[in-house]
């Protein structure tokens, strides 16, 4: 079958059509062929060998619009700003050609064409992710990184109608591109593909082939040589033959239809202008509109205010040009989307400022800058009388406070009762441990602490009970005892001060009456911070009480710690003869990658029957580190990516689900991320990958810190023997999306941000080129997360078929002295027979001597270390050391000490509120009937005694300003006895107590608060009828009056008063 194209210019070109899926023939025409023309037309002949049939000529209209004969290149509405380009085309003489502004000629024009030409190529055989350019000199036009392979697929590039001038050449480049950039590298591996029809398309519908060809392979001198004889001619790039070659076309004059000047329109007014071109007595005229106005933005928040309680930062973004088109805002330099919605006692008190920018459709910008404070809304109340600890000798006592507001504001005091409770009450029970789960709820094993333990921790004096270990992690539980008569709406208040070793984590929780952990508060001792602090939080009994109990969990550290599965002095039997000597090292850490072709080995799984002789590595990698989990002492182990080689097959997702599930079941902690090939490379399909190794597999293990996108990207914890690790993984990123990819760099920052006490090693799929170079998105991380985070001490990579290790240096307090050296290390061998001959990395982590020591290792050939030349040269590239000293890694025995613990139980019960008080004013409420089960006036006198036993209360004030801000104070106690040393109600008589023998008379009356004296009577001392007193006074009604007082007190404690009955 045979098309033949033709265009209208008059080119034909004929094609011989094959069969293609679904019983077709079909032919696309690559856009690049059709520009500039007006139509095209199509014939179709089959044949059969012995007859013709013909379909067409068919045309094609491909621009159908009327050709004005002098024309413009701007349209009439159209919105113009800054430096505009105004281009004027003529079918006839360009040199009469004139073009003015507003009935002014321009001053100069230069000959120009008409569009931007079009450089196109025809490609073949590209590997993905080579970053294949079509460059103007320096300038890259075009980048082409997908896999062509068996495909032939037309690339083309605008060429600037700038660079295009009359009388002088133009030439494109070619090149074969690195996996960082379209030029040649010595250091790097180019691509290798084929190339075929260079071409330039011009905006008139010609096409011009090169007049002259040059190239070069990689590190030789620029050859001139033969250009292709036709469109089919190959040329074939590679590093040692050529790595580029360069085209260069001879413009005809003719193409030159147009004259171009560029309009500076900053010099004119904005709105509308008229623009003509004329050549002879033929104009083109089109009416413009000038912007350079940005649109104008009016702040809900005014410069200069203070803002108190509820408000609205956004703003109006108003354009009277060529519209809005987008507006962003940061508050104190943090992002922030419009609208939002803030208050006083959200922001920090003080100033703030907001930047709100704004575009238009043409590109001018406005920035308004908005500076506003906010109120400290927080007041605070100074606690008056009575006296922490004092004793009152009466059922009743005037509570004082004196409120203060940092903006004068009116206040509402309330005074509720309180307690507060140390370790040695009651109310206040405490246990220590260690854990291997920061995060698990079930602390059995935690050990009470004994009385003198508990009295150590009542006060914060420096005598402190501490919880220790070198490979657990300690934690310290409190819990506390809420009072029953505790209403709905009370809190729990603790404080906790002690000390934690230098360069750790702790953490406050709040066990929630669901069971799980609430973190209330943190404190990390790194970068020089005092190791020792407060946690301190108040939290609400709903919700978190449970039986009546509240408890708070002081944690040391997050994530998960492994438990040693065997010791430097273990007697273990080696795997294999060249293996680290067991009293060589601690732990270990495992590595797996580019595992691909091991999944991708059919077998049985595809239903072929054939063997499963590379999937056999797999499983001998996994297997192997199962069964030598012990020996090897292994905590972790990392896979960096290509799990399965194409993920459209199921059945190698299933083939890795089966060998992955070994470790699950084993509970042998491991992080595993997508490269390329599992997400089908450039579609960025995450989906089987999601499928099979997303967040839920993982969730629940106690080292997996959160996932990115479904597990794209995760971390995990991992401490082991006193080496903290964050193990941070970041899956394939999208191809050229700088927004996706500055997103994935993003969690990866708030992620480390989030450990400054861990050591992290970041795991990618591709980071490092065979030779130690880096690619666009690896330089990225380069620069925006190993650089800036001075606690990156490694970073592991695949991707490329090499074993190569690199080394970099920081110097992170910029004293010009070196802080820290990090290990970038690229371990991929899948180019070895069988898909990589099952070789993993092994680190030996070495306390004593401070190194890792990195070993390769098959199980599937018991042999370390690849005889493949490639992995040789350079040589050490496949067994080395890692100074500990390099990243900083100093292991550590995690202290956690406790020196004081209070709670304050801050109930909803309210004694009294007082509203409207002034900022420094003394306000009272009194509180009565503070001897608690009183007995009635008519139980006997030793009933009364015992009711009025004496009570130890507490009490505290809830400030509230206008605003919200809430502030609670301490919690004083006192003890009241319920006596007096008189009646509350004025006396009737003299000051002078009365006196007596015995106790024989009474006092002679006295003012309020006044009364008798004591007596001196005793058990002993009585008459008939007397009230007999033990150490204290008696009065009794001997020739009182009615109505006269009549109180009675034993030993300071009243047990009636009231007045005589008539």
């Amino acid at each position: 079958m045979t098309l033949t194209l033709k265009d209208s210019l008059g080119a034909t070109d004929v094609r011989d059509l094959t069969f293609g899926s679904g019983d077709r023939y079909q032919y696309a025409i690559p856009a690049v062929d059709v520009y500039g023309k007006r139509w095209i037309e199509y014939t179709v002949t089959a044949g059969d060998g012995s007859q013709l049939t013909t379909l067409g000529p068919v045309r094609i209209a491909l621009d159908d619009s009327p050709v004005d004969p002098v024309r413009l290149n701007v349209a009439d509405g159209q919105f113009v700003n800054a430096q505009t380009p105004l281009v004027g085309t003529t079918d006839g003489d360009p040199g009469a050609l004139r073009v003015g502004i507003d009935g002014e000629p321009v001053g100069e024009t230069v000959p120009s064409l008409e569009r931007a030409p079009k450089f196109a190529i025809d490609a073949t055989s590209t590997d993905s992710f080579f970053r294949n350019g079509i460059k103007l000199g320096d300038n890259v036009l075009k980048i082409f990184d997908e896999g062509y392979y068996d495909r032939i697929v037309t690339v083309d590039a605008d060429v600037p109608v700038e660079e295009v001038v009359r009388g002088e050449k133009l030439t494109l480049g070619v090149y074969a591109g690195t996996k960082a950039w379209p030029e040649p590298n010595l250091d790097e591996n180019n691509d290798d593909f084929t190339m075929m029809n260079p071409r330039l398309a011009l905006p008139d519908g010609r096409v011009l082939r090169p007049t002259t060809c040059a190239g070069a392979g990689e590190g030789k001198e620029l050859v001139e040589r033969a250009c292709p004889a036709d469109a089919a001619e190959r040329i074939a790039l590679s590093d040692a033959n050529l790595v580029y070659i360069l085209f260069t076309f001879t413009l005809p004059d003719d193409a030159f239809d147009s004259v171009s000047t560029t309009w500076d329109t900053t010099a004119v007014a904005d709105g509308e202008h008229v623009i003509t071109a004329s050549e002879g007595d033929r104009t083109a005229t089109r009416t413009v509109i000038v912007d350079n106005t940005a649109p104008r933005i009016e702040s809900t928040v005014t410069d200069g205010s203070q803002y108190r309680g509820d408000f609205t930062i956004d703003a109006s973004v108003t354009d009277e040009g060529s519209g809005f088109k987008s507006v962003s805002a940061t508050l104190d330099e943090q992002d922030i989307t419009l609208p939002l919605q803030t208050s006083s006692l959200t922001l920090t008190p003080g100033d703030h400022t907001a930047v709100i920018t704004a575009s238009d459709r043409v590109g001018n910008i406005s920035t308004s800058t908005v500076s506003f404070s906010t109120a400290d809304e927080k007041p605070h109340t100074t606690l008056i009388s009575p006296d922490d600890g004092a004793k009152i000798d009466a059922d009743q006592v005037d509570l004082v406070a004196s409120p203060g507001s940092n903006v004068d504001d009116r206040l509402e005091l309330c005074f509720a009762e309180g307690y507060r409770f140390v370790p040695t009450d009651a109310q206040v029970h405490v246990a220590s441990g260690t854990t291997t789960d920061s995060r698990s709820t079930e602390r059995d094993d935690a050990r009470a602490l004994s009385a003198d333990e508990l009295a150590r921790i009542t006060r914060m004096d420096g005598i402190e009970v501490a919880e220790t270990s070198g490979t657990a992690l300690p934690y310290q539980l409190f819990t506390v005892d809420v009072p029953a008569n505790a209403k709905d709406g009370s809190d729990v208040r603790v404080a906790w001060e002690g000390s934690a070793n230098a360069d750790a984590k702790v953490l406050l929780y709040v066990q929630t009456a669901k069971g799980d952990w609430n973190e209330v508060d943190r404190y990390v001792t790194t970068a020089g911070a005092p190791t020792s602090f407060t946690l301190d939080a108040q939290v609400p009994v709903t919700g978190n009480a449970e039986d009546g109990k509240v408890t708070f969990l002081v944690q040391h550290s997050e994530g998960w710690a492994a438990t040693g599965r065997s010791g430097r002095d273990s007697q273990t039997t080696p795997y294999s003869p060249g293996a680290t000597p067991r009293d060589q090292y601690d732990f270990t850490l495992a590595w797996e990658s580019d595992t691909q072709y091991y999944n991708s080995n059919e077998g049985k799984r595809a239903g072929t029957g054939g063997t499963d002789a590379w999937y056999r590595h797999q499983v001998n990698i996994n297997r192997f580190l199962i069964d030598r989990r012990d020996e090897l002492n292994l905590q972790y182990v990392a896979h960096t990516g290509d799990i399965v080689d194409n993920q459209d097959q199921d059945y190698q997702w299933r083939n890795a689900d089966d060998a992955y599930r070994m470790l699950d079941e084993a509970g042998l902690p491991y992080g595993v991320l997508a490269g390329n090939h599992d997400v089908g490379h450039f579609e960025g399909n995450y989906g089987p990958y999601s499928s099979y190794f997303g967040e839920k597999r993982f969730a629940q293990n106690p080292w997996y810190g959160g996932s990115y996108k479904d597990n794209r990207g995760h971390f995990d914890l991992v401490s082991a023997d006193g080496v903290d690790l964050l193990m941070l993984y970041m899956g394939w990123p999208d191809p050229n999306d700088t927004a996706s990819n500055s997103e994935d760099i993003a969690w990866m920052n708030s992620v480390i941000r989030q450990y400054p006490e861990r050591k992290v090693m970041i795991n990618l799929h591709e980071f490092m080129l065979t030779t130690g170079g880096l690619g666009p998105f690896p330089q990225r991380i380069y620069d925006e997360v190993v650089a800036p985070n001075s606690n990156v001490i490694a970073v592991g990579s695949g991707h490329y078929h090499d074993a190569y290790t690199r080394l970099d240096e920081f110097d992170d307090d910029g004293d010009g002295v070196a802080d820290r050296t990090v290990t970038s290390m690229l371990f991929d061998y899948q180019a070895l027979p069988e898909g990589g001959q099952g070789y993993l990395r092994l680190l030996h982590f070495d306390n004593e001597k401070g190194r890792i020591i990195v070993r390769t290792y098959s199980p599937s050939l018991d042999d370390f270390d690849s005889d493949e030349a490639s992995l040789n040269s350079p040589a050490g590239m496949q067994e080395f050391e890692i100074p500990y000293a390099a990243g900083g890694i100093k292991p550590v025995q995690k202290t956690l000490s406790t020196d004081s613990f209070r709670a304050d139980v801050l109930t909803a019960n309210e004694i009294g509120c007082v509203q409207d008080v002034v900022s420094g004013e003394k306000t009272s409420v009194t509180w009565k009937d503070l001897t608690s089960g009183a007995a009635p006036a008519q139980a006997s006198a030793r009933a009364r005694l015992a009711a009025a036993a004496p009570a130890k209360r507490g009490w505290y004030v809830r400030t509230t300003g206008p605003y919200g801000g809430v502030e609670y104070t301490e919690v004083r106690t006192f003890t009241a006895t319920g006596a007096s040393t008189g009646p509350t109600d004025p006396g009737e008589g003299g000051n002078t107590p009365g006196g007596g023998n015995g106790g024989t008379g009474p006092g002679q009356g006295g003012n309020a608060g006044g009364g008798g004296g004591q007596g001196n009577g005793r058990p002993d001392a009585t008459r008939p009828g007397d009230l007999a007193t033990t150490g204290g006074s008696a009065l009794w009604p001997i020739g009182l009056a009615a109505g006269a007082l009549l109180a009675v007190t034993v030993g300071g404690i009243l047990l009636h008063r009231g007045r005589r009955d008539a």
